[in-house]
């Protein structure tokens, strides 16, 4: 009867397992599946159809015909590209300055462009200039009315406004209160819209006159507007995009028919003819697609921030410039098909990969308790667990009360190090983007000349710093141990510790002060003792032959309070049977330091090394506070160009790296270091 049980049980057994091979590799082929989904997902709008084009560094701007067939775009190098619906370059203008505003009319025949080289030039559809004007102001935007007999352009560092018509004529002038930083016209050219500093949008009628005026959360440097007018999109320093609704009849008035929040400021936007698609541009490199409701259809990622986007008024085609140096193009059709099936493909993965998950889990514990192997590998492996998760229950109370210092170790010190590690394989801007870029920031740092000197001013700063404290601080405390008096002792050492209370920076600003050329205590002193004349004063922190040394030499007379401590605490530690047995042998001072104490210290001068060689590498307030690594880059070092990458020149990647460098030369110093034993080193 039992054997009949146990077989049966086996049989099963076997069948669970079978079942829970089967489940394995259904879930292995689910998961392939997923993720080569995802991997085909990763640029949903990049459809057929979509195009590519290299013009310069940065495209500033960028303009479509009504129905996309003819295209423009300006770049930073000052050229006006024409292109067809395909993206095929058909001319281009050299306009002398950034083109910062395009405008394009809605057959394709006229072209205005704002340069910054202070000129408004208005081409052809062939690129055979018309007419060219010359402002006292650099230009930042233009736009243009869908016939092309009406055009803005709004002048950099001031409060106007120009109009012009077809033969460059000045049509009207508006003063504002705050300076005008964007424009947009509508098609019939009835009505225009200025976006200004102080995050107000204004319409006005072809007249001049104004219509409404809506207070949005920003400076609003990008507007676009339906064919009649009657809505706006907005895009403002504040990270949001906005679609306005106005009345531009009597008692016009206006409204915020939505509002979305991107990653980072906003800096260009486009609408259809009849406002049901808005494009937006942003600095964290997407593009945004969205309908009349706010609805965001679809998400497309460029190589850079987008200054630039334009969308021909029938919602065919898109046209986008990035910092990437590229001009992008796209069906809108297509990209929005190809988004939602990205989003179809999330939610797939969202749904498949959990359940697979669950499946294995599921087939383990099947495993483990019904499969004999199974129960063999839990019984002989799963005993360490057991035993572990027991000990850690009923030191429960333990680990609960050690657990928030672990987390706040974690939080405050391993994160921020294994970040900065994998972003140095990255282009980051905090908050806005982060784009993997390989090696390419440390060959950034290897071709760093600032890093180069830097290093070489570390490795003088790290051996003055091995002299310094392998000596003044070893012999004073070598007095201070043999000294008789007990009680001058005690004053002695109290006397020599008090400076420890005294924050460096302090000590480090009353240097700066000593070294002052003029008022500075040094000069003043050598003048004293007729080294110097004070008309003719030595600039010691101010010249390349003398600022790295007058560094070294600031703490003189270098007795460090630690150090002291620390060789102090090793001397009295000696046991003193080895210091009469030194006497019995007639050993003198000079001979007992150098076979007694300097090899029993060891331990301390190697502590003393090791913190020295990774102060060395990281010294930064010193120099900061002193110099701020010039004059030139006399005293630069590796942790003040880290800082000024990340701070000034917001290269976070490259700081990153950087400190990846400075890690890895540290660790090896270090074990190597650790590595280096005496044999006569004591040991307790």
């Amino acid at each position: 009867m039992r054997e009949g049980r146990r077989d049966t049980t086996r049989a099963f057994a076997t069948r669970a397992f079978a079942l829970y091979r089967s489940s394995i590799l259904i879930c292995i082929t689910a998961l392939i599946a997923a993720f080569s989904m995802l991997l085909t997902c990763s640029r949903a709008a990049a459809q057929d159809g979509g195009w590519e084009l290299p013009a310069g560094r940065i495209v500033h701007s960028a303009a479509v015909s009504a129905d996309g067939q003819a295209a423009v775009v300006g770049s930073r190098e000052g050229i006006v590209y024409r292109l067809d619906g395909a993206g095929k370059e058909l001319w281009r203008y050299d306009a002398k300055g950034t083109v910062l505003g395009l405008g394009i009319s809605q057959d394709g025949k006229r072209v205005i462009a704002a340069s910054e080289g202070r000129k408004a030039i208005f081409l052809d559809e062939a690129g055979k200039l018309l007419w060219e004007k010359e402002y006292d102001f650099s230009l930042i935007a233009a736009a243009i009315a869908g016939d092309g007999n009406l055009m803005g352009l709004v002048p950099r560092k001031s409060r106007e406004v120009w109009l012009l018509d077809a033969a460059g004529n000045d049509v009207w002038k508006v003063e504002y209160d705050s300076a005008p930083v964007s424009i947009a016209i509508s098609a019939d050219g009835q009505c225009v819209a200025i976006g200004t500093r102080d995050a107000y949008v204004q319409l006005y009628d072809k007249a001049g006159t104004l219509l409404w005026k809506q207070q949005l959360d920003g400076p609003v440097f990008s507007l676009a507007m339906s064919a009649d007018g009657a809505f706006i999109a907005a895009g403002d320093e504040s990270k949001k995009a906005y679609l306005l609704k106005g009345q531009i009849d009597a008692g016009a008035k206006s409204s915020i028919v939505w509002t979305y929040k991107t990653d980072a400021s906003v800096q260009a936007v486009a609408i259809t003819g009849d406002g049901s698609v808005v494009a937006v541009g942003s600095r964290d490199k997407n593009v945004y697609l969205f309908d009349a409701t706010g609805k965001l259809t679809s998400k497309y990622a460029t190589g850079g921030s987008v200054p630039a986007v334009a969308l021909s008024a029938d919602g065919t085609t898109l046209i986008a410039g990035s910092e990437d140096g590229k001009a992008y193009g796209f069906s809108v059709k297509q990209s929005v098909a190809g988004y939602a099936a990205s989003q179809q493909r999330g939610t797939v993965l969202a749904i498949v990969i959990p359940l697979a998950m669950l499946v294995v889990i599921a087939g383990s514990v099947l495993f483990l308790r019904l499969n004999p192997a199974g129960q063999r590998f839990w019984d002989k492996r799963g005993a360490g667990l057991r035993r572990l998760a027991r000990e850690i229950w009923r030191a429960r109370i333990s680990y609960l009360l050690i657990f928030p210092t672990i987390a706040l170790l974690f939080i405050f010190n391993y994160y921020p190090a294994f970040s900065g590690l994998f972003h140095s394989f990255t282009d980051w801007k905090p908050g806005v983007s982060e784009e993997w870029v390989g090696l390419k920031n440390f060959e950034a740092v290897f071709n760093n000349e600032f890093l180069r000197s830097g290093i070489v001013n570390a490795i003088v700063l790290i051996v003055t710093g091995y002299i310094k404290v392998l000596t003044v601080p070893l012999l004073v405390a070598e007095l201070l141990f043999h000294m008789r008096s007990t009680r001058m002792q005690y004053w002695l050492r109290s006397l020599f510790i008090f400076p420890i209370v005294v924050p460096g920076v302090a000590i480090i600003l009353i240097w700066r002060n000593i070294f002052d050329p003029n008022i500075g205590l040094l000069n003043n002193f050598l003048a004293l003792l007729g080294l110097m004349h004070m008309q003719q004063p030595q600039a010691w922190l101010g010249d390349p032959n003398t600022a790295i040394w007058s560094i070294v030499f600031i703490g003189f007379p270098f007795v460090g309070a630690f150090a002291l401590l620390l060789y102090y605490g090793g001397l009295i530690s000696i046991p003193v049977e080895l210091f009469d047995a030194a006497k019995v042998d007639g050993a003198g001072g000079l001979r007992r330091f150098i076979n007694l104490d300097l090899p029993l210290l060891m331990g301390q001068i190697k502590l003393l090394l090791i913190l020295g060689f990774i102060g060395g590498m990281q010294e930064f307030s010193l120099v900061f506070l002193t110099t701020e690594g010039g004059p030139y880059n006399a005293t630069y070092t590796p942790a003040l160009e880290l800082y000024y990458q990340a701070m000034r020149f917001s290269n976070f990647g490259v700081a990153s790296a950087i400190g990846t460098v400075l890690f890895v030369v540290i660790l090896g110093g270090t074990i190597l270091n650790l590595r280096m034993r005496s044999a006569a080193e004591y040991q307790a």
